[in-house]
């Protein structure tokens, strides 16, 4: 890896330095196959060859699929092919129905079928025109699994009830600016997007129609089975490793702040500022299998070994991991923090928590 790489030094304050990998000069890259994998494999293949993950788009699994469901089919840039270092690579991930749509005239409502809340943050709705939009955040924060999201376009009382839905959380409004899904208001189709992708299209409900379903497939997000239950760090007295050791999730590390066991200071191993150049490929803030954030004073050896995406240089007097640190939030309790102890002065230290 090192081989492959240049370090760029830049100064980001407070006597941290980062050092960040710099694709070869040569500018043009091999392209992977990632066919069968599942996204966050896909992403380390991709990172590894100097090329980012672009747009996950989802099509259908059945059980007649030739490979396994959220295992990518598909890919924007044919194996072999020579692009440039840095170009997204777009996937297509089979997935299953994880979210159903009924809708009539009057009224749509989305069940939730994910397994897992929906966080409705990312979701919207929009007609084919643009004319007419509804965002899914109106429904609050997350629709739980089995739960389901209801808009109405006159007004009522209470919301209709189906078999589906666990429970419902709705709205009703008069503003046609948000019928996206009737045909009174004008609209032939809509789309359903999720963190600005369009996941999928429906026909318009038309005046006097009955029941709807439309079936969508939205991918990526933050599924629990698709993230590490437990945070690696590994550390010698010269450099501590931020590593996941795992070979098919992802590490976030975005919510891990770390503090100084002697001082009490934060600090963030995926602070945006750190890793804001635009030539990492990976992210430092999401590691994908056997990804590693490297803070060093200097030595160069790996604590284990990992596929650095980035390094931060490390005044001496700020190695914390030394002195021994703190992890906030690991058990979700708010303020509570678990302490790794200080590093040896040559055995490697190891600090394996729980997420």
């Amino acid at each position: 890896m090192w081989s492959k790489i240049l370090l760029v030094i830049i100064s980001v304050g407070s006597g941290l330095l980062l050092a960040v990998g710099v694709g070869a000069q040569t500018d043009m890259v091999t392209v992977p196959s990632v066919e069968g994998l599942n996204v966050p494999q896909a992403a380390a293949a991709l990172n590894s060859s100097g090329l980012r993950l672009g747009e996950q788009r989802g099509a259908a699994w059945t059980e007649a699929s030739p490979l396994p469901v959220n295992t990518i089919s598909g890919q924007s840039a044919a194996v072999g092919d020579q692009i440039a270092y840095g170009t997204p690579v777009d996937v297509t991930v089979l997935t299953s129905t994880n979210l159903i749509l009924f809708y009539d005239e009057n009224d749509i409502t989305l069940v939730n079928q994910l397994g897992r809340p929906l966080n409705t943050g990312g979701i919207s709705f929009r007609s084919t025109d643009g004319a007419r939009v509804f965002a899914a955040a109106e429904w609050g924060g997350a629709i739980g699994d089995g739960d389901c999201g209801q808009l109405w376009s006159i007004n009522r009382r209470d919301p209709k009830r189906l078999p589906e839905c666990s429970s419902i959380s709705w709205r009703s409004t008069s503003d046609t600016s948000r019928h996206f899904w009737t045909a009174l208001a004008g609209v032939t189709s809509f789309s359903v997007i999720q963190d600005g992708v369009e996941r999928g299209t429906c026909d318009a409900a038309p005046a006097g129609s009955d029941l709807l379903r439309c079936d969508i497939f939205i991918v990526g997000g933050t599924t629990r089975a698709q993230e590490t239950a437990y945070l690696h760090f590994a550390y010698l007295s010269g450099g501590l490793a931020v590593i996941n050791t795992s070979t098919d999730q992802w590490m976030p590390l975005a919510a891990t702040p770390l503090f100084d066991a002697a001082a009490g200071t934060p600090v963030s191993v995926s602070a945006p500022a750190l890793f804001a150049d635009p030539r990492i490929v990976a992210d430092p803030a999401r590691l994908a299998p056997g990804q590693c954030i490297l803070l060093t004073t200097g030595d160069p050896t790996l604590p284990q070994p990992c596929d650095v995406v980035a390094t931060a240089l490390v005044a001496a007097g700020d190695a914390f991991w030394q002195r021994g640190f703190q992890v906030e939030s690991i058990t979700g309790v708010v303020d509570e923090r678990v302490l790794c102890p200080p590093a040896d002065a040559n055995p490697l230290t190891l600090c394996v928590l729980p997420r």
